[in-house]
């Protein structure tokens, strides 16, 4: 059975969502992407298994993949280790913030959503684009979005 750290580690390799002109890179030892798009989101690694002697090689790799762009590696505890950090260090990267996830059973007790939080069902273009409004605005970037990309969301 998988722990929580590889399955939520297995969900950030699921590129389903991707607009067309981002760049998937998936191969045994890393998973990531990249786009001349000047976005973190379409330009960062998700998943590496690194032995000592590689690992420089994939953060070279990686750096040049994304040479121009914002770049950055979103890795779950399985990807991670002291080397591993120590040479992100080394090439400019840095640790700008640490996530931690949690689980509940499916048939757990779950508190009432309060009034002001509103869930809806996107279906149209427009609701795409509302979407897109609300997660730029949560996570203080600016999303531009094709037709091609709202067409392929829905």
């Amino acid at each position: 059975m998988k722990t929580m750290d590889q399955v939520l580690e297995q969900t950030q390799c699921d590129f389903w969502w991707l607009p067309p002109d981002v760049n998937i890179v998936a191969r045994e030892e890393i998973a990531y992407t990249h786009s001349s798009r000047p976005e973190k989101l379409y330009n960062s690694v998700v998943r590496v298994q690194q032995d000592a002697a590689r690992t420089r090689a994939l953060v070279t790799e990686v750096s040049n993949a994304h040479t121009g762009v914002p770049s950055e590696w979103r890795v779950a505890a399985p990807s991670l280790s002291d080397q591993l950090e120590r040479c992100l260090e080394n090439n400019g990267y840095h640790l700008n913030f640490e996530c931690r996830a949690f689980t509940i059973g499916t048939d757990a007790k779950r508190p009432t959503s309060p009034d002001h939080i509103v869930v809806r069902h996107v279906q149209t273009e427009q609701g795409i684009i509302d979407q897109y409004a609300v997660q730029d605005l949560a996570f203080d970037r600016q999303t531009p979005l094709t037709t091609t990309e709202i067409v392929h969301h829905l």
